[in-house]
Parts: structure tokens; C-alpha cells; sequence
């Protein structure tokens, strides 16, 4: 590849990992309010009461993955805001109804929660979802905008 080549995908990729940030950087407008609770560690969906009739029974596949860590950013442009809304939202449909605990951290306010995980891989792009088994260790991750079907991989490979 030409020099010229390289230096042109170097400010491409500069551009797109830095651009939006900018727009949010600039704007006056108030970030959207985050409470401590969703910033906390959650689980996927409340267990079914085993029992009750009006609950079907919800049969889920083991995973591997123990723990997924989702790292979003609080102070977000609109079209990052957007990616992660986006991300969270087929989190969520993927989980089903899985048990797995989600820690939620944001990368601009937790920047000392967040640095273990961007040791295990970097962050190029946000929401950045780390999915980690029993002992704390490095699975997967995904980055970007994701569907409920790249998660489902990862979760429940083989399926």
C-alpha cells in the first residue's frame, strides 16, 4: 500500500472515531439524565415465578458468557446516542430470557471503571460490549451499533 494510501485511511479513521464527539462536545444542550441505577449492575429481565400459569415457561440455551459489561457514553452526540440506544435495545432481545448480569458504564463519566476492559481490547467505536466468562476473562466484545443476532453468536454459539 502507497504512502499516500495510508495517510488518507489514517484521517479517515481519525474522522470517524472523532467527529461525532466533537458536534457533542460543542453543543449547549443538556445530556439526557442518567440515574446511578443504570449505571449499576443489572440483570437481563426479572426470573419467571415458577408456578405461576400466567408466565410460560422461557427455556434458554447455556452460554458461556457469565457477564457482558456495556459501555455507552453519557455525554453522546445524536447518532452515537443513537448506536447505543440501538445496541442496548438488541442486547436486550438477544438476552431472551437469560440471567446474565450487565454491568453499564459509560466511557466519559467511568473513565477508571472503564480502562480494564479497554486493557483487554480496545475501544474503536461505542457502545463497546465485552462479554466475559465465570472468572472475569475475556470472551468477545463488539463494538459499534450491533443487531440481537451478533449478540445471539456470541452468546449462544452453536444455536
Amino acid at each position: 500500500m502507497s504512502k499516500s494510501n495510508l495517510i488518507v485511511l489514517s484521517l479517515l479513521a481519525v474522522v470517524a472515531l472523532s467527529g461525532c464527539d466533537r458536534k457533542a462536545e460543542a453543543s449547549n444542550s443538556p445530556a439526557p439524565a442518567t440515574t446511578a441505577a443504570a449505571q449499576t449492575a443489572t440483570t437481563a429481565s426479572p426470573a419467571p415465578v415458577a408456578g405461576d400459569p400466567s408466565v410460560p415457561a422461557v427455556s434458554t440455551p447455556t452460554s458461556p458468557v457469565a457477564r457482558i459489561v456495556f459501555i455507552g457514553k453519557e455525554n453522546a452526540c445524536q447518532c452515537t446516542r443513537a448506536a447505543i440506544d440501538a445496541s442496548w435495545a438488541a442486547l436486550q432481545e438477544a438476552l431472551g430470557g437469560a440471567n446474565i448480569p450487565i454491568e453499564k458504564l459509560t466511557i466519559d463519566t467511568q473513565a477508571a471503571a472503564v480502562a480494564p476492559y479497554r486493557d483487554m481490547q480496545a475501544v474503536f467505536a461505542l457502545p463497546a460490549i465485552y462479554f466475559l466468562d465465570a472468572s472475569g476473562g475475556f470472551i468477545n466484545q463488539l463494538q459499534g451499533e450491533v443487531t440481537a443476532e451478533q449478540v445471539r453468536a456470541i452468546l449462544f454459539p452453536g444455536s
